[in-house]
């Protein structure tokens, strides 16, 4: 299963993906696919989450397996 960084950030901190996307603004199945891999942000959201998170940029883009 893919596995962003975005969902680990979001598990281990305990943000719901509802809290999540009233953040950056986006609704909360959004957010539900672009944590497990299924959509790629814009650069605006990938923005909004960065601004967050605190992620860097190239995180937010990849996905890996089984981690």
């Amino acid at each position: 299963m893919k596995k962003t960084a975005l969902a680990k950030f979001l598990e281990i901190a305990g943000i719901s993906d509802t809290d999540f996307a009233q953040k950056i603004r986006v609704t909360p199945g959004y957010v539900n696919l672009i944590k497990h891999g299924r959509r790629v942000p814009s650069a605006k959201i990938a923005h909004r989450i960065r601004k967050e998170t605190g992620l860097p940029m190239e995180d937010i883009f990849t996905t890996q397996e089984g981690r």
